[in-house]
């Protein structure tokens, strides 16, 4: 990865963050762009276009929702357990 590409570095954070040490496949479906698109800029080889930091921030906003819910669901569940058990 280039050093001075922070759009690099933002694209491996996230990946990382929501799928673990095999992110890329994952990350670049929910982006809609190639693996290889993604892999050459992650390695320095292709700077970051406003274009992928845009469907970047897309991405991060969807999986924030999903993350979001799937959190309330779980507190819910929570929730009903400790009324259970008083």
């Amino acid at each position: 990865m280039a050093k001075s590409d922070t759009g690099a570095r933002r694209l491996t954070a996230a990946g990382e963050l929501l799928y673990g040490d095999r992110w890329q496949r994952r990350l670049a479906q929910q982006m809609g762009i190639s693996v290889a698109l993604l892999s050459m800029i992650v390695s320095g080889d292709r700077p970051t276009t406003d274009d992928v930091q845009r469907k970047l921030a897309a991405a991060l906003k969807r999986e924030a929702g999903r993350l979001r819910s799937s959190a309330d669901k779980l507190d819910r569940l929570r929730a009903e357990i400790d009324a259970e058990l008083g």
